[in-house]
């Protein structure tokens, strides 16, 4: 309304150009950050413009937060509530950002073998059928696998083409295979594709040729003929392979076998639960399978990703897990409309009843509140250990698993306030 006086909320205001008389990109730049720092972490950032920088106390703040938010958007919103100089210079800028982390931070997706869903390409299990990725040994002197016949109904010859590419470690590109009368076929397409018989694997090792043969076959073993050969047999089948086996390092099995006892659907994330929480349930269960393979990987560390170790992780993932669902379920009981309806009703009340009244319903809300905020403080204690467990190295992962132990420890782990009966649900 005057030319010395804005309206903001003052935990969105820029405190480093807090009173400098000009306004600039930079703030605004600010701003965005703030809110989308507010979106994630459920508070505003650290420093305000009625409290002095601490400059430590901010660094740990947005330390924690990258590890939060995680890549390529922890970093980016960091950056842009940093100093002035250290910010995008514009909203264009924060887009190229955007778009250069999304080249570089995201997780490369690939398709489940076994049931079709997406997964993230170095996860070693399928979140939705709990199986572990096809992962074939390849030997010079193996076998190798030819296909004699496949239907041409798209039902079938779909799914198996998805099932090659997702089985080679390299871009296959369009495969054709002349699978009827070559005489159907144009000039074009007979060049281009692949008359039946081919080879499409090559150099399996033995003990890897039966459950491959079962993968692609799938469900439809009539319409599919796939047959083995020795590595030296001789026969029309003389074409190269068409995917080249990814060789990849197997978890041991007893890992193995703990890893298939983590329970698909742990508590809280039935029908009735938020997406959220299904969402944060497949992705502890995940953190954990990386981890895993990432210790078994070496010798140095191999001995943590024993069974004992990988199901005393999960149980206080699972523990925090259950402790949200528990919180989340209480919360979700509240009728809030009934807080404001009798809060609006008080409020010209000036008996000493009504006062006392307006008072105990205030200190049932601050109560919810207060639910509220522990409910999104456990949230975060486990989205921050499924991250530390998805960066597990042989190099890091004494530091990193007792930071882990730290965030899911009694103390951290336990449940969330209980709602009075006041205002709750039948």
């Amino acid at each position: 309304t005057r030319s010395s006086v804005f309206t903001a909320s003052p935990a969105y205001v820029d405190p480093y150009t807090w009173g400098r008389g000009h306004i600039g990109p930079t703030q605004d730049i600010y701003s965005l950050g703030a809110v989308i720092y507010y979106a994630i972490s459920g508070e505003a950032p650290p420093g305000s413009v009625f409290a002095d920088l601490d400059p430590a106390a901010r660094g740990r703040a947005l330390d924690e937060f990258r590890l939060r938010a995680g890549a390529p958007l922890g970093t980016i919103v960091s950056a842009m509530l940093a100093s002035p100089a250290e910010r995008p210079r514009s909203a264009a800028e924060v887009l190229d950002w955007l778009a250069a982390g999304r080249q570089t931070g995201a997780r490369r997706l690939t398709e489940c073998l076994y049931c079709g869903s997406a997964m993230p390409a170095e996860a070693p299990l399928c979140m939705e059928c709990g199986r572990e990725p096809l992962r074939v040994g390849c030997d010079p002197d193996g076998e190798f696998i030819a296909l004699r016949r496949i239907s041409e109904e798209q039902g079938v010859l779909g799914p198996f083409l998805r099932k090659l590419r997702v089985l080679s470690a390299e871009e296959t590109g369009p495969i054709r295979l002349i699978i009827g009368d070559a005489r159907l076929y144009s000039r074009a397409e007979q060049k281009e594709g692949q008359k039946l018989p081919v080879r499409i694997a090559e150099g399996i090792h033995r003990a890897s040729v039966d459950p491959l043969v079962r993968l692609l076959t799938g469900d439809q073993p009539r319409k599919i003929r796939i047959t083995r050969h020795p590595m030296s047999a001789v026969g029309r089948v003389k074409r190269g392979p068409l995917v080249r086996l990814r060789e990849g390092t197997i978890l041991p099995e007893a890992t193995r076998a703990a890893l298939r006892r983590l329970p698909a659907e742990s508590a809280g994330t039935g029908a009735d639960a938020p997406h959220r929480e299904q969402d944060l349930a497949a992705e502890c269960r995940y953190a954990v399978a990386i981890a895993a393979r990432a210790l078994a990987a070496d010798p140095a560390t191999e001995n943590l990703a024993n069974p004992e170790h990988i199901s005393r992780l999960w149980s206080g993932l699972e523990n925090g897990l259950h402790n949200l669902s528990a919180a989340v379920t209480s919360l979700r009981t509240v009728r809030l409309e009934e807080f404001y309806a009798d809060l609006e009703r008080l409020e010209g009340e000036s008996t000493v009843k009504g006062e006392r009244e307006r008072r105990r319903i205030v200190a049932l809300f601050d109560s919810y509140a207060e639910a509220e905020r522990n409910a999104s403080r456990l949230q975060q204690r486990l989205v921050s250990a499924c991250r530390l467990l998805e960066a597990v190295t042989p190099t890091n992962a004494v530091e990193q698993l007792r930071a882990v132990e730290a965030l899911l420890g009694p103390d951290e782990a336990q449940g969330t306030a209980t709602m009075p009966d006041d205002y709750a649900g039948s």
